[in-house]
C-alpha cells in the first residue's frame, strides 16, 4: 500500500495521529528542552493510504492531504506531492533541522 510522505514545515506543529498516545507528538518534531520548543527534525512521516470511499479512510489521512494542501506540511516524495496536487521542492525550502533525516 502506497503511503503518504511527510514532513515538518516552518515552525507549524501538525500532530502526529498514529505516534499519539497519552504524549504529545508531532509531525517531524521532538520536545528539546534546551530551546524549550519542538524543534523539526527533518524526518519522514509515513502515512497509510486508503481509497477515500474506504469506510475505513482514517480522518487523520485526510487532515494531512488538507495540511499539505495548505502547505503547513512539506511532501516528502514526488508522489505525496502529485497526490495533494502540491508541489514537490526536494530542498524542502532549505530548512534547516536538527538532525539528519
Amino acid at each position: 500500500m502506497h503511503k503518504l510522505k511527510v514532513r515538518a514545515r516552518g515552525a507549524i506543529m501538525v500532530p502526529h495521529h498514529e505516534a499519539q498516545g497519552h504524549t504529545c507528538a508531532f509531525v517531524g518534531r521532538r520536545w528539546d528542552a534546551s530551546v524549550n520548543g519542538w524543534p523539526s527534525t527533518g524526518h519522514v512521516v509515513e502515512v497509510p493510504t486508503l481509497s477515500p470511499t474506504s469506510p475505513h479512510f482514517p480522518e487523520y489521512h485526510r487532515e494531512y492531504m488538507r495540511e499539505l494542501a495548505q502547505g503547513t506540511l512539506w511532501p516528502a516524495d514526488e508522489a505525496t506531492a502529485q497526490a495533494a496536487g502540491v508541489p514537490f521542492d526536494p530542498s524542502f525550502g532549505n530548512e534547516v533541522t536538527t538532525d539528519a533525516a
